[in-house]
């Protein structure tokens, strides 16, 4: 096709191979509030950041599943590398926590993430002594660190500690941008180390599953489905927020931004062997148990008999699941 996939209307998916629709989905990104309040945050604050050229720091506390990784993705679109003959730039760095935090580790996959070839070379302090001299001419704005939680989780104090300050002289190096930490409520513990990590990571957002315990929680949800049913990459309309749709959407997906979209793959790789151009209830169901198995055999939100029960009971889907924010509730909404 030459359009844009982005552009394409209803009618020119029909009959599109399996592939370019599932790389389409790969990319739809919703901004629904809580996402907009963060790129609102990260906008006006490298604004700031630009004025005065020094460094700032940034928290984002998102329970497994609430599409953190869809976040990095956009930010990396929205400030792409440019690379000519004469120079090449890297405003956004991504890294995820290494199996072993260390200053050196950090260090190295900090390298590693804006493409040095010299990432694996040298001590901690070299390491970091060459991420000082590379982010100005790299023109980089901001610095993403992946599942900060999994710092507490594989150090014990004395090594959160390492990483905490190695954090701080990062926020420290003045290249005119953010660097944003993100992960679970556990990331806190970082923070928390000492209080001068405290003070740099000052700054503190949430990206929250979609709850859906009330009736105003759940026309939030419908908002959301209704934003991705617009971009679905199907011939004809699918009815995903109808008002009896949105409430089994929820339950096959507790608000959470990862399964839902995994399930609207499952379902538009079953629409698309059956040469359907809609998402029906009949596909959901079939794409909930292809995704589940067995434990959708106990109870599936897309059957004529569901229960509505939560699915959280020994052999149901979500048994032992956790959804919510942990660490005292976010230290008590801080």
């Amino acid at each position: 096709m030459n359009k844009s996939k982005e552009t394409l209307t209803r009618e020119a998916w029909r009959g599109m191979s399996l592939p370019e629709r599932l790389d389409h989905l790969e990319n739809i990104y919703v901004k629904h509030p809580a996402v907009m309040n963060i790129l609102s945050y990260v906008g006006r604050e490298l604004e700031y950041r630009n004025a005065d050229g020094k460094t700032s720091g940034l928290i984002i506390i998102a329970p497994s599943g609430a599409g953190k990784s869809a976040l990095i993705k956009h930010l990396i679109r929205a400030y792409p590398k440019v690379e000519t003959e004469e120079s090449r730039t890297c405003p956004v760095i991504a890294f995820t926590v290494p199996t072993v935090p260390s200053s050196k580790t950090m260090g190295a996959s900090l390298l590693k993430g804006m493409d040095d070839v010299l990432w694996d070379r040298g001590t901690a302090g070299r390491k970091f002594d060459r991420i000082g001299k590379l982010l100005g001419p790299a023109k980089t704005r901001l610095i993403l660190i992946d599942n900060f939680q999994d710092i507490p989780t594989r150090r014990k104090s004395r090594g959160i500690l390492n990483v905490a300050t190695w954090v701080r002289d990062l926020c420290d190096i003045n290249f005119g941008g953010i660097v944003i930490a993100l992960g679970t409520a556990e990331s806190l513990k970082v923070r928390d180390a000492n209080e001068q990590v405290q003070r740099r990571l000052k700054a503190k957002l949430s990206l929250p599953v979609f709850a859906g315990g009330s009736d105003a929680e759940l026309k939030e949800f419908a908002k959301l489905l209704k934003s991705i049913e617009r971009l679905l990459p199907m011939a004809e309309d699918s009815a995903i927020y109808s008002v009896g749709m949105t409430k089994r959407m929820h339950c096959a997906t507790k608000g959470n931004f990862d399964y839902l979209m995994t399930l609207l793959k499952n379902a538009i790789c079953v629409a698309e062997r059956k040469g359907e151009e809609s998402i029906t209830i009949t596909t959901l169901h079939e794409a909930f148990a292809h995704e589940h198995g067995d434990y959708a055999a106990s109870e599936n939100p897309f059957a004529p008999d569901f229960l509505w029960t939560n699915l959280d009971q020994p052999g149901q889907v979500f048994y032992n699941a956790t959804f919510s924010v942990t660490v005292e509730e976010e230290m008590e909404a801080e």
